[in-house]
Parts: C-alpha cells; structure tokens; sequence
C-alpha cells in the first residue's frame, strides 16, 4: 500500500476524534461513569499531552492517583496551557528533545520494533491482531480485557496478545490520533500493515 492509498484509508486530522468525543465524555465524567485519567486521556489532545509531560516531569507514573493529583493542581487551577498559547506555539516550546522517545506509545513502538520484531511481522498480517484493535478503537475507554474477548469471540490470551497494537499505531503515527475511516477489520488490517515497519 503506497502513501496515497493509506491516506485514503485513514485520517489524521489531530483533533478530529476528541472534538466527536468531548461532550460524551464531559457527561460521562459527571455521572461517574468514568475516571479523571479516563477524560484527561481521552477528550483534549493538549490536555493528554500536557498530563504525560508533567508526570514525566514530575517522575511519575500514569495511573489514576497521578491523574487526580493533576486535575487538581492544573486543570482546576486553570493552569492548563492550552489557554495561554495556540497549539503551534505549545508544540515549538514543549517539543521534546531527541532522546530516543521513550514514553508512552512511543516507547511500546520502539520497543516492539527493536525487541519484539517477530510479533511485529505477525501483526501485519494477523486478522485477530486487526480485531482486537477494531475493538479497542470502538472502546477507547475501557480497559476490559474480558469485555474484548467476549465481544469478539477471541479467547483471552489472542486478546492480552494484541491489545497493544492500538498503542503501536498510535506511537508509529508520532503520537498522532489515526482515524479509520470505517470499523471494518479489512480497514484497520490495512492501517496496521502500514505502521508494522521494522526500521
């Protein structure tokens, strides 16, 4: 698949899946139905970046008691940047340095590439891999490893298996949202056949 055929695949219009989003998830924080990280992760594309900054910052992990520490030190402070500057201005001051990315999605991508280069060649060519993910990209919330494997049939250890492969997409893409253009698992198989380069 060359680049003009993936960019007909997908979308990566950056904001795109948290402006749909947003809303849904204001309500579900207000009812209870999900957590803080949850929202932080999940609704605002500045407000993810800025939280995995500052527990990187801060030397800690990406957990709920972090999230909660950081709703109320930045969000509720009205500390949050993306007020204060526009998206190109907070991308040139708070780039990262070259240091190999080792956070996050980008570090599972490097890892994977570098350590794990079997499953990766696997992955591109794994229908349940493309399933699972399909899952995981129509639930991006949960974390219901159980949930997943009922939904599509798959036993438990193939779901624990892929699981990852959305977070590899997402590290792959630069830590940009990829948006399929449909919930086909023929779409989604293309998008990771795309990313799944060994460098």
């Amino acid at each position: 698949m060359n680049q003009e055929e993936v960019k007909e695949a997908v979308l990566t219009e950056d904001e795109l899946i948290y402006e749909q989003n947003q809303t849904e998830l204001e309500e579900m924080l207000a009812s209870g139905k999900i957590t803080k990280r949850d929202y932080i992760l999940h609704a605002d594309e500045d407000l993810h970046n800025g939280y995995l900054d500052w527990c990187e910052d801060n030397g800690i992990s990406d957990n709920d008691e972090s999230a909660e520490r950081y709703w109320n030190e930045i969000v509720e402070a009205g500390e949050d940047f993306s007020d204060s500057m526009s998206e190109e201005e907070y991308s040139e001051e708070n780039a990262p340095e070259d240091d190999g990315k080792t956070k996050g999605a980008e570090a599972l991508y490097a890892d994977w590439n570098l350590n794990q280069t079997d499953k990766v060649r696997e992955m591109a060519h794994s229908h349940d891999a493309a399933v699972v993910t399909c899952w995981r990209y129509g639930n991006p919330i949960s974390k219901d490893k159980n949930e997943c494997s009922n939904a599509t049939g798959l036993d438990k250890e193939t779901v624990e298996k892929w699981w990852n492969v959305a977070d590899y997409i997402y590290g792959a893409n630069g830590c940009q949202p990829v948006t399929p253009i449909d919930d086909k698992v023929e779409t989604m198989q293309s998008i990771i056949n795309q990313f799944a380069k060994i460098k």
